[in-house]
């Protein structure tokens, strides 16, 4: 291992401390400090720190120099606010629109609804729960997450207990032995429910019928419990190749009044109370006065758009997952909602149908994964021509890379950034698009 005395020179977008002389070992240092690192490759250990930043505070995680779950435990929340805005207004100088102020998290620990961890073997061969290491797929023991949700973390604690006494194997990737790959659990912020899936190298294991009823004994909050067998060598955790042995395979939860199904593959904010403010927020951007046509993409479980139904006249969700399309029906039922659509379809193939149709919308609402959206997604919203277009997005970059692409006939009249992960470098934006007129 190699030492080496730096200096903190400022944060990147990734949340990863800039360094001179330039190094490229993770450590967690803030801008101006100086100090000590043990480093080997992109693996950092951060011996000593010369000047406290003014700006540091201790971490409440006690594995925060280990895990790679979180980024700013170290860093005061104001100035973790002033990074996100800072980050989005750089990838947005491009345009006039005003950044607003971060919409703050209130509660800014224990609010992750999904939770999954890792099983591997300590040092006793014993299986054990836990996250990666920071640029790396070692795993470290966390006995309980500090901003996973705190039912989540017992009913983890439990499980560990329980794999360790029916001496459950953990999968082993270099050797491919072993049974238990990783832990998923997700938990209903207003309804307790919880949901247990674990993600195994085979579809079944001595004794599981026991544990489960242990499990269930202990928490019965477990509502429903799932195997899912996944054998390919991928970051992937959930291969769909699931199977429900408690329950029915799904939990609700409530949002903003309106209650959802959440199943294993569907997509859900894992952030409940932060996301009544993020979606309230679209609300009020798409302006709706009870006339519009609405197309909600990328539509996941239809949140969103069982959300904007009540002040729109219709809406119309387009979703490629069939399991988040069946869980979106599903949901509409459950609210009465009887002016949504749900549509299991591409939604690039979708808006290019509508428009040689001669379909309109006044609003298009999505929400793309962390990658963004694709140049044929973005030319066949242009083509369909809708007045505005509310933006959500998790990931900035790739917004304002999509946005680059759209201003040439819309221009961007508000943006709004929102604190939906505390203590990462993630901050989920909502962008407004307006049609220009001629």
């Amino acid at each position: 291992m190699k030492q080496e005395i730096v200096k903190c020179v400022g944060i990147n977008e990734d949340g990863y401390a800039i360094l001179q002389p330039k190094i490229r070992a993770f450590v967690r240092m803030l801008p101006g400090e100086i100090g000590t690192v043990e480093f080997e490759g992109k693996e950092g250990r951060l011996v000593k720190i010369e000047n406290p930043s003014p700006e540091r505070i201790v971490s409440k995680c006690p594995v925060f120099d280990q895990c790679g779950g979180c980024t700013f435990h170290h860093w005061d929340m104001v100035k973790q606010l002033e990074f996100k805005k800072t980050t989005v207004k750089n990838l947005f100088s491009f345009v006039k629109a005003p950044i607003e102020e971060v919409l703050p998290c209130e509660v800014d620990h224990h609010y992750r609804t999904k939770n999954q961890m890792v099983v591997f073997a300590n040092k006793k061969k014993q299986s054990t729960l836990g996250m990666y290491r920071p640029y790396s797929h070692q795993a470290v023991a966390v006995t309980a997450c500090y901003i996973q949700d705190t039912l989540a973390n017992g009913v983890f604690g439990h499980i560990q207990m329980l794999l360790r006494d029916f001496k459950v194997e953990p999968y082993d990737e270099d050797s491919k032995r072993g049974i238990m790959r990783h832990v998923l659990i997700k938990v209903g912020y207003q309804t307790n429910q919880v949901m247990v899936v674990f993600v195994m190298a085979e579809p079944d294991f001595k004794g599981r019928k026991i544990m489960f009823a242990k499990l269930i004994e202990k928490f019965p909050q477990v509502k429903t419990i799932i195997i899912d067998v996944n054998t390919r060598s991928s970051s992937a955790v959930l291969s769909g190749k699931q199977k429900t042995y408690v329950g029915n395979g799904y939990i609700e939860d409530k949002l903003l009044g309106y209650t959802f199904k959440i199943s294993a593959s569907s997509f859900f904010q894992v952030n409940p109370r932060q996301t009544e403010k993020l979606y309230g927020k679209a609300i009020e951007y798409a302006q709706l006065t009870g006339n519009e046509r609405v197309l909600d993409v990328y539509s996941g479980t239809g949140t969103i758009g069982i959300l904007l139904s009540k002040k729109a006249k219709e809406v119309v969700c387009v979703e490629s997952n069939r399991w988040a399309v069946e869980d979106a029906k599903v949901n509409a039922q459950l609210n009465k909602i009887n002016n949504v659509k749900m549509v299991l379809a591409d939604a690039t193939e979708y808006m290019i149908r509508a428009a040689e149709q001669g379909l309109t919308f006044d609003v298009v609402v999505m929400d793309p994964p962390r990658s963004g959206a694709t140049p044929e997604f973005l030319n066949a919203l242009k083509q369909l021509n809708p007045k505005r277009i509310v933006y959500i997005s998790c990931e900035p970059k790739t917004q304002a890379d999509d946005v680059k692409q759209l201003i040439s006939d819309y221009q961007v009249t508000k943006i709004q950034p929102v604190d939906m992960f505390p203590y990462t470098r993630h901050v989920e934006s909502i962008t407004l698009l307006s049609l220009k007129t001629a």
